[in-house]
């Protein structure tokens, strides 16, 4: 269900449950995925592609969405990533990244809002984690 482009919130049990009436635009993984992108090709040194594109890189990111769901109005977001040689694949760096964020009010849309914004804080993270993993190789 994390994979999808509905939304979700754990309930008191720690069940997951469908946020009413809110989904993402296409598969919150792929929006991820996205989203690093532009925080990699916004200025700098470097290309970061997408892996359908079939280029050899000389790294490659694995990454491990854990948590990203919704907790009452608390946003979690909760990646580990693996930063991978690209040539042999061999695991060069890993590390866990959360993000939370408290949403303003109890709407579906201010909720959505905070898991959206902790979700790019992650990945905000991960882009500064990778850049600086990078330039010390």
């Amino acid at each position: 269900m994390l994979a999808g482009v509905d939304m979700v919130a754990r309930d008191t049990s720690g069940a997951i449950r469908l946020v009413s009436g809110v989904e993402w635009a296409d598969r919150a993984p792929r929006l991820l995925q996205l989203t690093l992108l532009d925080y990699f090709n916004a200025e700098g040194e470097g290309l970061a592609v997408l892996p359908e594109t079939g280029a050899r890189a000389d790294y490659e990111l694995s990454w491990r969405i854990s948590e990203f769901a919704l907790e009452d109005n608390l946003a979690t977001a909760r990646l580990e990533v693996t930063l991978l040689d690209g040539q042999t694949r061999t695991p060069l760096e890993q590390k866990m990244f959360t993000s939370e964020i408290r949403a303003v009010n109890d709407d579906a849309g201010s909720r959505a809002d905070a898991l959206s914004e902790a979700g790019r804080v992650a990945v905000q993270q991960i882009a500064g984690f990778v850049s600086d993993a990078v330039a010390a190789r």
